[in-house]
C-alpha cells in the first residue's frame, strides 16, 4: 500500500501536462527535501491512478452483478508465455448488447468492491510504480499521463448527457463505438494496459537490447523486447496469491480472464510501431475493417473495429504529448531527448541524439502521430476528437 512507497524508489522528477500539483522542485538542494517531495508525488499519481481504476472496476463489478455473474475467487490462471508477441490477435471477441445492462441503467457508485480487493488494487498500482525505472521519459510519470488520456479518451467516446439518455440514444452508442461503451471490462482493461505499458522500461530502444545481447532480447526471440517483458513482469504481479481479490473482480470466469488478457497483450503490443509483422498485421485488418468491409456490419467485423479502436487509443494516449499544445510537447520532448543523451553518454548509443533528432521528430509525426490521428477521424468513433488531435 502507499506506506510501502519510500524516497529510495520514487522517481526524481515531477509530471508535467495536467498534473499540476506538487511537482518536484529541481532547485532543491537538499537531498532528504527532494526525497520527500518525490515519496509525495509518488504517492499522489499512485492515489490518482487507483482511484480511476477502482471507478472502472466498479462499472465491472456492477455489470456482473446485473447478469448474476457472481465475482469468484481461483479462477484457473493462464500460463505465462515467453512469446507475449505471438498472442497478438487479429480479431478480440466482445459481449453483445444487452440494453438491460447498458451503462445508464447501472448504479455504478454504489457497488462495494470489498475492503479486501480495494487494499490489494492500491497495492499492486503501489508495486507496479515502483518496477517502473527511473527514465526521463518511459516512468511513471509517462505510465501516469498515458493512463490518464486513455481514461479520457474512453469518458469522451462512451459518454451521453444524462438529459439525453434513452434507450434509442444508448444503443446508438453502444453501434457506434462498437460495443466498447458498453463493454467495462474492455474499458479497465485498456486503462490498465497504459498503466502498465512501460513497467520497466530499459531506457533505449529495442533495437539497442539487441545490438548489446541484452538477455531479454534471447527471451522475446528480438521482438517487442520491452513491450513483451512489460506485459510479463506486470502479468506476474498481478498473479501473486496476495491479490486474489482484486483478480476476482476483475474477472470472474476463464472466459473473462482470456478476454483481458488478450485486450491488455493487444493495446500494450500496439505501442510498438516499427515491428514489421504487427504493422503489417494491422494495415491488413484496417483495411478489412474501414475500406473494404466499410459497410459490413456483421458480427466479426464489429469486433474487428473495436479491436482497432482499443489500440488506437493507446497509441494515441501514449504520443500524447504529440497532439497537444506545444509546451506539453516541448516538455515531454525534452525529457526523451535528456533519456536518449544520457543513453548516448554512457555508451549504449553510437550517435549524439542532437544529430539526428530534429529529422527523427520530423519522421515520427509523419509515420505515427499523423497516421494515427487520421485513423481517429476516420473510423467514426471519436467523432471532433480526431479531428482536434489531427490538427
Amino acid at each position: 500500500m502507499l506506506a510501502r512507497i519510500n524516497a529510495s524508489n520514487s522517481p526524481n522528477s515531477g509530471v508535467t501536462g495536467e498534473f499540476t500539483a506538487g511537482d518536484i522542485d529541481p532547485e532543491v538542494d537538499k537531498p532528504a527535501e527532494e526525497d520527500a517531495k518525490a515519496a509525495k508525488h509518488m504517492q499522489r499519481l499512485v492515489k490518482w491512478n487507483v482511484e480511476m481504476l477502482k471507478q472502472l472496476l466498479k462499472q465491472v463489478v456492477a455489470r456482473r452483478k446485473a447478469l448474476g455473474m457472481p465475482n469468484v475467487k481461483g479462477v484457473s490462471l493462464l500460463a505465462q508465455t515467453a512469446t507475449v508477441v505471438d498472442e497478438v490477435a487479429e480479431v478480440i471477441g466482445f459481449p453483445p448488447f444487452d440494453p438491460s445492462v447498458s451503462f445508464d441503467k447501472l448504479d455504478y457508485e454504489s457497488v462495494d468492491l470489498g475492503a479486501k480487493a480495494e487494499e490489494q488494487l492500491e497495492q499492486f498500482v503501489s508495486d507496479i510504480s515502483l518496477k517502473f525505472t527511473k527514465n526521463d521519459f518511459h516512468g511513471v510519470d509517462h505510465g501516469s499521463q498515458v493512463c490518464m488520456y486513455t481514461r479520457k479518451m474512453l469518458s469522451r467516446i462512451c459518454s451521453i448527457p444524462s438529459s439525453e439518455q434513452t434507450e434509442q440514444a444508448v444503443a446508438d452508442l453502444d453501434a457506434r463505438t462498437f460495443g466498447i461503451s458498453s463493454d467495462p471490462l474492455a474499458q479497465f482493461a485498456v486503462v490498465f494496459a497504459s498503466l502498465i505499458h512501460h513497467v520497466e522500461h530499459q531506457g533505449v530502444p529495442n533495437s539497442q537490447l539487441v545490438i548489446e545481447k541484452h538477455p531479454l532480447t534471447e527471451k522475446y526471440m528480438k521482438r517487442c523486447i520491452s513491450e513483451q517483458h512489460s506485459i510479463a513482469v506486470s502479468w506476474d504481479h498481478l498473479m501473486q496469491p496476495q491479490f486474489e481479490d482484486l483478480r476476482a473482480c476483475i474477472f470472474s470466469d476463464e472466459e473473462e480472464l482470456k478476454r483481458f488478457r488478450q485486450i491488455v497483450v493487444n493495446c500494450v503490443l500496439a505501442t510498438n510501431f516499427v515491428d514489421e509483422d504487427l504493422l503489417l498485421l494491422r494495415k491488413k485488418r484496417w483495411e478489412q475493417a474501414f475500406v473494404r468491409g466499410l459497410h459490413e456490419n456483421s458480427e466479426d467485423n464489429r469486433n474487428r473495429r473495436a479491436t482497432i479502436v482499443l489500440e488506437i487509443i493507446v497509441q494515441a494516449s501514449d504520443v500524447f504529448h504529440a497532439t497537444q499544445n506545444w509546451h506539453l510537447y516541448h516538455k515531454w520532448n525534452e525529457r526523451h531527448f535528456t533519456q536518449v543523451y544520457k543513453a548516448f553518454k554512457k555508451g549504449r548509443l553510437m550517435q549524439d541524439p542532437a544529430i539526428f533528432w530534429y529529422k527523427s521528430e520530423l519522421l515520427f509525426f509523419d509515420e505515427h502521430a499523423i497516421p494515427i490521428a487520421k485513423q481517429m477521424s476516420e473510423c467514426g468513433v471519436f467523432e471532433s476528437t480526431g479531428d482536434e488531435y489531427l490538427s
